[in-house]
């Protein structure tokens, strides 16, 4: 019986045990379960603040439009400045007899004799002038007489100029359409008032030389000296004969253009397009924005020159002096990046860098075509905007 109870009792003793160690595992691994089910929820709450939009003050989230002043700065627009001269109507035609043709070194005109000719030459007049020795070609019962006439036709003077600095202001209006999260979807309108002023001086130019050649059949003009100035009527000591019929050709030459031409102008841009703002904190913010540009444009230009040129080894000068204006209507394209920054629930002061591509706008008169392309200038624009 003794054997009995000792035996019962040890088998009690070995169950016990093992319950408590059951018991101690169990409890072990529903504190580790609930360890990492306590990780994921403290993940997943962060993870969740991280996507949810900012907490905006209520008042701001009231005000759907902003007003705005900016102050710009435009820079790499362009203009250029070309030759729309024509040869003086003076000279004449290529052909033909019996014409009064006038130079700039000289001049071949009708005489009182109806152009008498003679055996060598069927027209001849002695009412013609030249200014140097260096236009008459000598040679024995033949030779030749050049005149001469030139236009200006560009080269380096018409290189496009930059006007480094163009000052402006502009008004903005903003509406806000839609926002998500830290998104918000606006259409923005502006309108700004711009000054672009360039200078084209001092610069190599090409021109464009008018040559007619005349007969002597055999005189010698300078045998009267240099300059020489026939009249309608013969001197008294007998005046020389030319030939009548030009030989014309045309050849270039570079000269010199001192003085220079200045062009001052006006723009008055609208602009209108979508804004995406997005919202780095609670107060700093970034925006991309673009759309279409409309303009008016007006230009006034005013040129003062003098040009220099060398023919035959001869020096010549013409003075140029003009004033025009025009405008026009132009079309084009913007792009921006703007950043922003509140002040408080009202206000923001904001930095923006702006491209346009716009139509070049042209006006002439009768001697300068002029050409204002804003397509390339990029902008800086500071100002603020209220919200409301």
């Amino acid at each position: 019986m003794s054997n009995l109870m000792n035996g019962v009792s040890n088998r009690f003793c070995l169950v016990g045990c093992f319950l408590a160690l059951a018991g101690s595992v169990i409890h072990g691994k529903a504190q580790g379960i609930e360890s990492v089910v306590s990780e994921t929820i403290t993940e997943g709450a962060s993870i969740e603040k991280d996507n949810q939009p900012l907490d905006l003050d209520p008042k701001v989230k009231q005000r759907k439009s902003r007003i705005g002043l900016g102050f710009s700065f435009f820079s790499g627009t362009q203009s250029s400045v070309t030759s729309n001269e024509s040869f003086s109507s003076a000279v004449g035609p290529a052909t033909g007899g019996s014409i009064n043709r006038q130079y700039a070194d000289g001049y071949v005109f009708q005489d009182s004799s109806d152009n008498l000719g003679d055996l060598r030459l069927p027209s001849r007049t002695h009412f013609f002038g030249f200014d140097n020795s260096s236009q008459v070609n000598n040679v024995p019962l033949a030779g030749t007489i050049d005149f001469h006439e030139a236009r200006f036709n560009g080269g380096a003077y018409s290189d496009p100029a930059n006007d480094g600095f163009s000052p402006g202001v502009e008004l903005l209006y903003n509406r806000l359409l839609k926002s998500r999260e830290r998104f918000e979807y606006e259409l923005e309108v502006g309108l700004g008032f711009h000054q672009f002023d360039y200078e084209s001086r001092n610069r190599p130019g090409d021109f464009e030389v008018l040559t007619d050649t005349y007969e002597l059949g055999g005189i010698d003009p300078l045998a009267k000296g240099t300059p020489y100035q026939g009249s309608f009527l013969p001197h008294i000591s007998g005046s020389p004969k030319i030939g009548d019929l030009p030989n014309r050709r045309f050849n270039s030459v570079t000269g010199q253009i001192n003085g220079g031409t200045e062009i001052d102008s006006v723009a008055l841009l609208g602009r209108i397009g979508p804004n995406v703002r997005y919202y780095i904190n609670d107060s700093l913010q970034i925006s991309a924005l673009g759309g279409l540009l409309i303009g008016y444009m007006s230009a006034e230009v005013t040129y003062d020159e003098s040009q220099q040129y060398s023919i035959a080894g001869n020096n010549y000068t013409q003075q140029r002096q003009g004033r025009f204006k025009g405008n026009d209507i132009v079309f084009g394209l913007f792009g921006a990046l703007r950043l922003s920054h509140d002040i408080n629930d009202r206000v923001s002061v904001f930095g923006e860098g702006r491209y346009m591509h716009m139509q070049s706008m042209n006006i002439q008169d009768s001697m300068r075509v002029v050409e204002l392309d804003l397509a390339g200038g990029i902008g800086l624009v500071l100002g603020l905007d209220y919200r409301f």
